[in-house]
């Protein structure tokens, strides 16, 4: 089955994953590791990829949510991805916030996103956590909802969703095989 295209929304400030396959062929795998030191979300789907059906299981196996893909995430194009860095707008020093206000890391664009709708934590035994901050429509873990303030261990390979944008949380081992994928088509 071929790949589910994403497309671009104009309002998140996505990286295309071209550029970093550019990147990683001319600098070499060594030099772009010690550049990107941190996870990527990668973006498997937005409000602007197909009609939202609420409720919908995933092909994952994942529980039933707001915010279940319709398909597979291996089935999806992944052509975007976002940094999870921190950004000199946010005044929370161990923590990377994304929500739609300006001061965020992450910003979002949209009014189904709140001011300060999560955040990701680095935590001391490596690692990090994500904490819904309150959000009106929700932040999921794998398809399920995360209550107010309760923090949730990240792994390589979950699957984020703030209302309908739903990313892949990537650690660098998993970006560096997903571009030598890419490299290799």
């Amino acid at each position: 089955m071929g790949q589910k295209r994403a497309s671009r929304p104009p309002n998140i400030a996505t990286r295309p994953l071209s550029e970093l396959v550019e990147e990683f062929t001319e600098k070499g795998e060594e030099r772009f590791r010690y550049n990107h030191l941190h996870p990527y979300l990668v973006l498997l789907q937005s409000p602007a990829d197909e009609p939202y059906e609420p409720q919908v299981k995933t092909v994952d196996g994942g529980p039933e949510g707001p915010a279940g893909l319709l398909v597979s995430k291996d089935q999806l194009a992944k052509e975007y991805a976002v940094a999870l860095t921190k950004s000199p707008r946010n005044s929370y020093q161990d923590k990377v916030t994304v929500g739609r206000a300006r001061n965020n890391d992450i910003v979002v664009r949209s009014s189904k996103i709140s001011k300060i709708h999560c955040m990701f934590t680095k935590v001391e035994e490596g690692g990090y956590t994500i904490e819904d901050m309150g959000s009106v429509n929700g932040t999921a873990v794998n398809g399920a909802l995360i209550k107010k303030g309760e923090k949730i261990p990240m792994n390589d390979g979950d699957v984020v969703s703030f209302w309908r944008y739903i990313f892949e949380f990537i650690e660098l081992d998993s970006l560096v095989k997903l571009l030598q994928a890419q490299i290799a088509e």
